[in-house]
């Protein structure tokens, strides 16, 4: 049940972030190219891969701390909720990449 709440938690929060991501394009590359090894074993036809931005903390000099978080759906056979129970599945988030305020990485995690 633990884990069904922060899902659902952190899910929310990455429909929130996808909003502010637009202007945070140069990050979400960068960070692709950092957490490759992570996202490797979702490539295909199987798995969505979603990403959302998140400002973690303001800088003194300006600027943010940023979080870039990769999380993955699987791909669901199309389903007639009429007909058939139609499961939704819930995202596990695989990469966290943080950026300083000058836009460096700071950490890469992968989970």
């Amino acid at each position: 049940m633990k884990n069904k709440i922060l899902s659902l938690v952190a899910f929310s929060l990455l429909g929130l972030g996808s909003a502010f991501a637009q202007n945070d394009n140069g990050l979400i590359g960068k960070a692709r190219g950092a957490a490759n090894d992570c996202l490797n074993n979702f490539n295909g036809n199987q798995w969505n891969v979603g990403v959302g931005v998140y400002s973690v903390e303001a800088c003194l000099g300006g600027g943010e701390i940023k979080e870039v978080l990769f999380y993955v759906l699987p791909v669901l056979p199309p389903c007639d909720p009429m007909l058939d129970f139609c499961p939704t599945p819930l995202p596990a988030i695989v990469a966290v990449v943080r950026f300083d305020c000058d836009g460096r990485i700071i950490s890469n995690s992968c989970f």
